[in-house]
């Protein structure tokens, strides 16, 4: 599972404050961000976002993958609104559609390190392989480390790099 920028038909150029600005915002504590009192006059639905604290910040959205590890076949994907939380929901929303008969694991980068979203893969009968963010005494990641192998259940992961 992975999930990579896509540049949005906008320039940063055309985001101009809305002319509504809600009293509550969407970020911590209700903090009003950008994309609460902001908009891009050219492609509403693209966002100022940021992948990484080294890139750059650019309107775009997000494209989610989840591929076949043997193969690496495309098994699903979709395009949402960049967002923090848009991958881990993405990727849920993705396993709902992906028809299976017996358990699968999933694959995943370190952003997707978040306990709600493993207790859910958990409880669709996904065993997940995350990049952790921190390491146990052992080196092996704590949370994410499988109970017990499964050896003959199907492999899903992603790359979309």
């Amino acid at each position: 599972m992975d999930g990579t920028l896509i540049q949005a038909w906008a320039n940063r150029r055309s985001f101009r404050q809305k002319p509504e600005r809600p009293l509550r915002g969407t970020g911590p504590r209700g903090r009003k961000l950008l994309r609460d009192t902001h908009a891009s006059t050219t492609d509403p639905e693209a966002r100022l976002y940021q992948k990484s604290s080294s890139g750059a910040v650019v309107p775009s959205s997000l494209v989610h993958v989840i591929t076949e590890n043997r193969n690496g076949l495309v098994v699903a994907a979709m395009a949402t609104e960049a967002g923090n939380a848009a991958e881990r929901e993405a990727a849920l929303e993705m396993l709902k559609r992906i028809k299976r008969r017996e358990r699968i694991t999933l694959g995943a980068d370190k952003s997707y390190q978040e306990g709600e979203f493993v207790r859910n893969l958990r409880s669709r009968q996904v065993t997940p392989h995350v990049a952790s963010t921190r390491l146990t005494r052992s080196g092996a990641a704590g949370s994410t480390q499988a109970s017990a192998a499964i050896p003959d259940s199907k492999s899903v992961s992603g790359n979309a790099s």
